[in-house]
């Protein structure tokens, strides 16, 4: 419970147990992040459910996050973009016993590689995901499906080869925090899957319609939001402070 049980009460967090049903169709099977080896050949479906804290909606804490899911979901299917954009399944209320609770159930394909080795993880996973959603964003491409042939399933010792391939493979130094063994072998390369083959990040196949200046830039700002090292990825001032996004004025621009 790393929110803290002081996180649980009236207008707070609501509690969540393994086997709980939501929905009438959504079993809870384990906290995002946390079963390494699950697969999903018998059919079965996987998805990522958010659950809002009570505050989110009906107080003046309003944050808007189910409306600009369901704007996304309501665009043009016809779009090349709008497959490619990862969309709200379902959603429902729960009056739980610490409020009323909005339920969003998501596709998973945003974890940082800390999660997907069952890692300790801290705030530092925002900058990552903010980085595995921006592509799809500017681009319409997604970065990461983590799904195998034939019948398409996730497996997330494939969405670690897809990481491993675009930003190098994981520090010993994470490995070590992690269930490492249940996904690479003493050669650090994920077990059982052959070699992910992928253009590399600073392929146009990745950034369309970019010239090569921006396109290296773009590279370069992925690139240090991205680093499989949770504790390599940078701070908020260097983020901003980067040519790519530019939002820190100089001292002679903030004179004028």
């Amino acid at each position: 419970m790393e929110e803290g049980r002081s996180e649980y009460h009236a207008g707070g967090f609501h509690p969540v147990y393994i086997g709980n049903v939501y929905g009438k169709k959504y079993e809870v099977l384990q906290k995002l992040g946390y079963d390494l080896d699950q697969e999903t050949n018998d059919g079965t479906e996987y998805y990522a459910m958010k659950v809002l804290s009570a505050m989110c909606y009906g107080t003046e804490y309003d944050i808007f996050e189910l409306e600009i899911l369901k704007h996304l979901r309501a665009g043009d299917k016809e779009h090349g973009g709008y497959r490619r954009v990862l969309h709200l399944i379902n959603d429902f209320t729960l009056d739980g016993p610490n409020g009323n609770h909005s339920m969003i159930p998501e596709p998973v394909a945003l974890r940082a590689p800390e999660v997907l080795i069952k890692a300790p993880w801290d705030k530092n996973v925002d900058w990552w995901n903010y980085g595995a959603i921006f592509l799809e964003l500017f681009r319409a491409i997604r970065m990461f499906s983590g799904r195998v042939p034939p019948d398409g399933h996730y497996e997330v010792k494939k969405h670690i080869s897809e990481i491993v391939t675009l930003f190098g493979s994981f520090p010993k130094s994470l490995l070590e925090k992690g269930d490492k063994d249940l996904i690479f072998d003493d050669q650090g390369k994920v077990k059982g899957l052959p070699e992910c083959r992928r253009p590399p990040l600073d392929d146009e196949a990745w950034t369309p319609g970019l010239c090569k200046d921006a396109r290296e830039e773009c590279v370069s700002f992925l690139r240090l939001v991205m680093k499989a090292d949770p504790e390599e990825r940078p701070g908020l001032f260097d983020i901003l402070g980067h040519v790519w996004l530019d939002a820190i004025p100089t001292n002679e621009s903030s004179d004028k």
